[in-house]
């Protein structure tokens, strides 16, 4: 299949080249030594990353119509490349780049393309076309609004997440929420995401880093997470009215995961690793009544002593074999980005 000019590459670092690739046969990665890799990013459409290779022309008269651009850089892009300069092309390497990049909340297609650059070589041509970035969400009691969700899948286009929330309190404090996820976080394939939240009654803090094992050439996944929250537990006491007590709860856990052994060519994969994790649990001895107008102190010394602090510790081995193929679908799930599924 001919490979034609991409448009103009739009807001690229200066390490990626930015000119149009020579219209080539492709090539197949099977060992070639890599000489660069030209990383290419589209505005939303309904084209995918595989189509969205047209001539210059076209791209250009294009590009005139609709008005788009992408302001954005491709570091973060980067980050999750298996393919690097100077290595051998490899198919494995290529296939876990593309489903790597579509797992990706701010990536809806994408499309990693080997091109002849002379014997035993070849150029990496990374295509992706952006998710639609704005996210807008709100819940109504009776008729009027009383929750709203806004944010975006990829700030500055960095593919950075960031949501915020408003929520209506009532007879109590207004509720306000904030959540914050940076993949490809210092150039690793993981995910840092940090999220807070103050409810009208109780709230929370949360942060996790992770990378999970997307594919079967990674070599490490790892999870590291704590978490924070309040609220007020309902309880039921027969004929009298429910009452609430107030509960504090903390967790950490951090685990690792590794591949034993080599995955190029096999039907499945060992893995090894180990986990720890631990809670805490606090009680409040005192109970409330949640009503319309606001928390109303209950004297019943009935859970006093009842509910001492808990605290627990534990740590865990893993071993597993993981047999996974993937096939790549698209309106699966999602109303029109690719997505690989797994079988196995």
């Amino acid at each position: 299949m001919p490979i034609l000019p991409p448009p103009t590459p739009l807001a690229l670092p200066s390490a990626v080249h930015a000119e149009a690739l020579v219209p080539e046969q492709q090539a197949q990665c099977a060992g070639e030594t890599i000489t660069r890799i030209d990383i290419y990013r589209y505005a939303p459409s309904r084209r995918t990353a595989r189509t969205r290779a047209e001539t210059a022309a076209e791209a250009a008269d294009d590009a005139a119509q609709r008005g788009q651009r992408v302001d954005s850089d491709t570091d973060v892009i980067r980050a999750y490349l298996r393919l690097r300069v100077g290595r051998a092309c490899l198919e494995q390497d290529r296939a876990d780049t593309e489903r790597m990049l579509r797992a990706q909340r701010f990536i809806a297609s994408a499309a990693v393309t080997p091109v002849p650059d002379g014997r035993g070589r070849v150029r990496i041509r990374v295509d992706v076309v952006n998710e639609f970035e704005l996210v807008v969400g709100g819940g109504l009691r009776g008729l009027t609004l009383d929750e709203v969700r806004l944010g975006t899948l990829d700030r500055a286009g960095k593919g950075q997440t960031v949501i915020g929330s408003l929520r209506r309190g009532g007879a109590y404090r207004d509720g306000v929420g904030l959540l914050v996820a940076q993949p490809g976080f210092l150039g690793a394939p993981a995910t840092l995401t940090v999220a807070a939240d103050q409810d009208p009654l109780g709230g929370g803090a949360r942060a996790t880093l992770f990378q999970p094992l997307v594919a079967d050439g990674q070599r490490v996944a790892f999870i590291a997470n704590v978490d924070n929250d309040t609220e007020y537990q309902r309880l039921l006491r027969g004929a009298l009215d429910p009452v609430a007590v107030r509960t504090e709860h903390s967790t950490y856990q951090a685990g690792v995961l590794r591949r034993m052994g080599g995955a190029r060519g096999r039907r499945a994969i060992g893995l090894l690793g180990v986990i720890v994790s631990g809670a805490l649990a606090k009680t409040d001895a005192n109970l409330v009544e949640i009503s319309d107008t606001g928390l109303i102190p209950v004297s019943d010394s009935a859970l006093v002593g009842s509910y001492p602090t808990y605290r627990s510790n534990h740590a865990a081995g893993v071993l597993a074999v993981r047999g996974l193929r993937f096939r790549t679908v698209s309106r699966f799930d999602a109303l029109r980005a690719e997505q690989d599924v797994a079988t196995g």
